[in-house]
This record gives C-alpha cells, sequence and structure tokens, in this order.
C-alpha cells in the first residue's frame, strides 16, 4: 500500500514538474491538440503510475529522494503556489461563467462544491 501512495506522489510530482515543458510545446501546436481533456489527463497518470511500479526498488529509491529534494526547492514551491492559484481562479471564472449562462444553476452548484466554497461576493 505504502508503495502506491508513492508511486501516485511521484507520478503527481512528475506530471507537475512537465507542466512547464508541455505548456511550451503546446503552444506551438495546432489549437484543436490544446484541448487534452481530463480523460486523456487521467489515462497518462495511469500510464506513469504503472512504469513507476515496474522500476526496480533502488530506481524507485532515487525517484523519491529526487522528488523530495525537488518539493524542498523554493522556485518549485512558488510554482505550485502559483498553479494553485491559477486553478482557483480558473473555478471560480468558470463558476461565474456557467451561472450567467444559467443563473438557475446556482443552487445545483452548491449541491455539487467540494471543500472550500467561494465568498458570496464571488459567484455574483
Amino acid at each position: 500500500m505504502e508503495l502506491r501512495k508513492f508511486s501516485l506522489l511521484v507520478a503527481t510530482a512528475v506530471a507537475l514538474s512537465l507542466a512547464s515543458t508541455l505548456e511550451a510545446e503546446d503552444a506551438k501546436a495546432p489549437a484543436e491538440s490544446q484541448d487534452m481533456g481530463v480523460g486523456e489527463l487521467a489515462r497518462q497518470m495511469r500510464e506513469r503510475q504503472s512504469k513507476i511500479g515496474q522500476l526496480s526498488p533502488e530506481e524507485q529509491a532515487t525517484l523519491q529522494a529526487a522528488h523530495e529534494k525537488a518539493m524542498a526547492d523554493p522556485a518549485v514551491r512558488v510554482a505550485m503556489a502559483n498553479r494553485d492559484r491559477a486553478l482557483q481562479e480558473l473555478q471560480i471564472t468558470f463558476r461565474k461563467a456557467m451561472v450567467k449562462a444559467d443563473p438557475e444553476l446556482t443552487s445545483i452548484l452548491k449541491r455539487v462544491m467540494i471543500g472550500q466554497r467561494p465568498s458570496p461576493n464571488r459567484t455574483r
């Protein structure tokens, strides 16, 4: 079970560390290929986790040590904080757009929200 947690942690870290590189490459790609979708991202994460599981214990330990060092890097911490803020802003903006498109969605959205609820002045 601990190996699964580690594999998921490493897979997440690898995905995050590759995000800036992939973003730069995606900016050059045609518009239709930029919309990867949640399903494709989930598939890639599962595939990466499977590959990590095939590494030797020594390789996994090396990968884990590098992950821990990277997570301690101030630049990585700043980038992750920026990512978190951007994701939160995206969620707020998307919610506002949905409510604008159909104001009756407000009660539905309140029922399906997960985590911290935005303040009332943010949803209007």
